[in-house]
């Protein structure tokens, strides 16, 4: 499976079944409850592009810079007052487009 859409599902918490889809590339969890995305989403080497748009997020894991093919990340209407500064490196690089 490349392509996966949760969207508006009313998640609260990522299923961890999600870490053995090793080549999925597109992620999409809009609009759902989410607080918080596990640390293990490095684990999804293959992915270009999250969409975490309308959820509850305050933050996102460090270990989200380990996803090196991601080229799309889009956090537009979440809970963040600024952009983590890893985030905005790894924009500088022009290797993330970041939606905020």
């Amino acid at each position: 499976m490349q392509i996966l859409s949760l969207r508006n599902n009313h998640l609260s918490i990522l299923p961890e079944s999600i870490i053995n889809l090793k080549n999925l590339k597109k992620l999409d969890l809009s609009w759902n409850k989410l607080e918080y995305l596990p640390d293990w989403i490095e684990e999804l080497s293959s992915l270009e592009e999250l969409n975490l748009w309308g959820n509850k997020l305050e933050t996102i894991p460090k270990s989200i810079v380990s996803l090196r093919n991601l080229k799309m990340l889009d956090l537009n209407f979440n809970k963040f007052e600024q952009i983590p500064p890893f985030l905005k490196e790894l924009e500088r690089s022009n290797r993330l487009i970041i939606k905020f």
